[in-house]
């Protein structure tokens, strides 16, 4: 199954801390490019850009 996130779901599961959930759930994730850039590149809250960085570097693939 290939699962396509936007902002939302990453930006409230980064801050509690349980982007887990999506891996455990779907085993991986596809987000837009623009998706990156507004909840890392972008974005002012450390704890939210940490947690996805390391999840794109784990299960969610940037296209």
């Amino acid at each position: 199954m290939i699962v396509i996130a936007n902002a939302s779901p990453l930006v409230a599961l980064s801050q509690a801390q349980c982007l887990g959930i999506l891996k455990a759930l779907f085993g991986g994730l596809l987000i837009p490019s623009s998706v990156y850039r507004e909840t890392v590149t972008d974005c002012p809250i450390t704890l939210q850009k940490q947690g996805i960085l390391i999840a794109t570097n784990d299960f969610i693939q940037v296209e």
